[in-house]
Protein backbone atom coordinates (compact mmCIF):
# COMPACT_ATOMS: atom_id res chain seq x y z
CA UNK A 1 0.00 0.00 0.00
CA UNK A 2 1.48 3.57 -0.64
CA UNK A 3 2.15 6.30 1.90
CA UNK A 4 -0.77 8.89 1.95
CA UNK A 5 1.08 12.17 1.19
CA UNK A 6 -0.10 15.16 0.81
CA UNK A 7 1.75 18.12 -0.59
CA UNK A 8 1.16 21.85 1.46
CA UNK A 9 1.96 24.74 -0.47
CA UNK A 10 1.56 27.75 1.66
CA UNK A 11 -0.82 28.99 3.95
CA UNK A 12 -4.25 30.48 3.29
CA UNK A 13 -4.46 34.41 4.26
CA UNK A 14 -6.17 35.11 7.53
CA UNK A 15 -8.59 37.69 5.64
CA UNK A 16 -10.54 35.25 3.56
CA UNK A 17 -10.69 32.06 6.50
CA UNK A 18 -12.27 35.29 8.39
CA UNK A 19 -14.61 35.76 5.62
CA UNK A 20 -15.04 32.01 4.40
CA UNK A 21 -15.98 31.23 8.48
CA UNK A 22 -18.39 33.98 8.32
CA UNK A 23 -19.95 34.52 5.54
CA UNK A 24 -18.56 32.82 2.49
CA UNK A 25 -19.47 29.12 3.77
CA UNK A 26 -23.19 29.79 4.52
CA UNK A 27 -24.22 31.43 1.21
CA UNK A 28 -22.71 28.25 -0.44
CA UNK A 29 -24.57 25.92 1.95
CA UNK A 30 -27.62 28.08 0.57
CA UNK A 31 -26.62 28.15 -3.41
CA UNK A 32 -26.14 24.47 -2.82
CA UNK A 33 -28.52 23.27 -0.08
CA UNK A 34 -30.34 20.92 -2.57
CA UNK A 35 -27.05 19.20 -3.92
CA UNK A 36 -25.70 18.58 -0.36
CA UNK A 37 -25.30 15.06 0.59
CA UNK A 38 -25.26 13.09 3.81
CA UNK A 39 -21.44 13.09 3.80
CA UNK A 40 -21.33 16.72 3.09
CA UNK A 41 -23.20 17.29 6.07
CA UNK A 42 -21.48 15.63 8.55
CA UNK A 43 -17.93 17.66 7.53
CA UNK A 44 -19.66 20.82 7.31
CA UNK A 45 -21.24 20.51 10.96
CA UNK A 46 -17.63 19.41 11.85
CA UNK A 47 -16.29 22.14 10.42
CA UNK A 48 -18.50 24.39 11.97
CA UNK A 49 -17.98 22.93 15.53
CA UNK A 50 -14.02 23.43 15.38
CA UNK A 51 -12.48 25.48 17.76
CA UNK A 52 -11.31 27.78 14.81
CA UNK A 53 -9.17 30.33 16.79
CA UNK A 54 -7.11 27.59 18.20
CA UNK A 55 -3.14 28.35 18.04
CA UNK A 56 -2.99 24.69 16.45
CA UNK A 57 -4.97 24.61 13.55
CA UNK A 58 -3.55 26.25 10.31
CA UNK A 59 -5.49 26.38 7.04
CA UNK A 60 -2.98 25.39 4.09
CA UNK A 61 -3.20 24.98 0.05
CA UNK A 62 -3.01 21.57 -0.56
CA UNK A 63 -1.89 20.45 -4.47
CA UNK A 64 -3.20 17.50 -6.08
CA UNK A 65 -2.90 14.29 -3.81
CA UNK A 66 -2.09 11.05 -5.47
CA UNK A 67 -4.73 9.13 -3.45
CA UNK A 68 -7.96 9.65 -1.70
CA UNK A 69 -7.22 11.52 1.22
CA UNK A 70 -9.95 11.50 4.14
CA UNK A 71 -10.54 13.81 7.03
CA UNK A 72 -8.99 12.67 10.22
CA UNK A 73 -5.49 11.66 7.86
CA UNK A 74 -2.43 11.63 10.22
CA UNK A 75 0.73 12.57 9.84
CA UNK A 76 3.79 12.17 11.28
CA UNK A 77 6.83 13.30 8.86
CA UNK A 78 7.76 15.63 6.34
CA UNK A 79 10.45 17.16 4.25
CA UNK A 80 10.49 20.65 2.50
CA UNK A 81 10.37 20.31 -1.37
CA UNK A 82 13.65 21.87 -1.51
CA UNK A 83 15.32 19.83 0.79
CA UNK A 84 13.67 16.31 0.54
CA UNK A 85 16.59 14.39 2.20
CA UNK A 86 15.89 16.29 5.40
CA UNK A 87 13.13 14.36 6.94
CA UNK A 88 11.32 16.06 10.30
CA UNK A 89 8.98 14.47 12.79
CA UNK A 90 5.88 16.03 13.38
CA UNK A 91 2.00 15.25 15.04
CA UNK A 92 -0.57 16.58 12.70
CA UNK A 93 -3.96 15.49 10.81
CA UNK A 94 -6.66 17.09 9.06
CA UNK A 95 -9.34 18.27 10.83
CA UNK A 96 -11.34 19.75 7.60
CA UNK A 97 -11.24 19.64 3.95
CA UNK A 98 -12.72 22.34 1.72
CA UNK A 99 -13.46 21.68 -1.85
CA UNK A 100 -11.94 24.81 -3.13
CA UNK A 101 -15.12 24.58 -6.38
CA UNK A 102 -18.11 24.71 -4.00
CA UNK A 103 -16.37 26.28 -1.27
CA UNK A 104 -17.94 23.47 1.30
CA UNK A 105 -16.58 21.05 3.85
CA UNK A 106 -16.03 17.63 2.32
CA UNK A 107 -15.27 14.31 3.79
CA UNK A 108 -12.42 13.81 1.74
CA UNK A 109 -9.77 14.91 -1.12
CA UNK A 110 -10.36 12.40 -3.91
CA UNK A 111 -7.30 11.18 -6.10
CA UNK A 112 -6.26 14.06 -8.45
CA UNK A 113 -7.70 17.19 -6.62
CA UNK A 114 -6.69 19.77 -4.45
CA UNK A 115 -8.04 21.41 -1.63
CA UNK A 116 -8.19 24.03 1.16
CA UNK A 117 -6.96 21.62 4.78
CA UNK A 118 -7.68 22.59 8.14
CA UNK A 119 -4.35 20.90 9.76
CA UNK A 120 -4.03 20.56 13.64
CA UNK A 121 -1.56 19.93 15.05
CA UNK A 122 -0.69 17.84 18.64
CA UNK A 123 -0.12 19.54 21.69
CA UNK A 124 3.31 17.87 22.01
CA UNK A 125 4.69 18.79 18.85
CA UNK A 126 7.42 21.38 19.42
CA UNK A 127 8.28 21.90 16.13
CA UNK A 128 5.46 23.33 13.04
CA UNK A 129 6.70 23.59 9.35
CA UNK A 130 7.08 27.80 8.37
CA UNK A 131 4.95 28.08 5.17
CA UNK A 132 4.54 31.42 3.62
CA UNK A 133 1.18 33.38 3.47
CA UNK A 134 -0.13 32.67 -0.89
CA UNK A 135 -3.11 33.99 -2.20
CA UNK A 136 -3.86 30.66 -3.92
CA UNK A 137 -2.75 27.45 -5.42
CA UNK A 138 0.88 26.84 -6.94
CA UNK A 139 1.43 30.04 -5.89
CA UNK A 140 4.35 29.25 -3.61
CA UNK A 141 7.49 30.69 -5.36
CA UNK A 142 9.75 30.04 -2.66
CA UNK A 143 9.38 26.54 -3.47
CA UNK A 144 9.66 25.29 0.57
CA UNK A 145 6.12 23.80 -0.02
CA UNK A 146 6.22 20.74 2.86
CA UNK A 147 5.07 17.06 2.15
CA UNK A 148 3.23 15.50 5.09
CA UNK A 149 3.14 11.69 5.01
CA UNK A 150 2.72 8.75 7.64
CA UNK A 151 5.08 5.99 8.62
Amino acid sequence: MKKKTITVQGMVPSDFVSMYKTDLLFKQIKKFEDRIVREWKKAILEFLNLDHEAERLIYTFVSFVEQDIEIGQEFNRYWYRNKPKEIHEIECRIRAIINPLVYLPMDKIERGHKAICVLEFSQTTKEVFQLPVIVGFHRNEAGNEVTLFHE
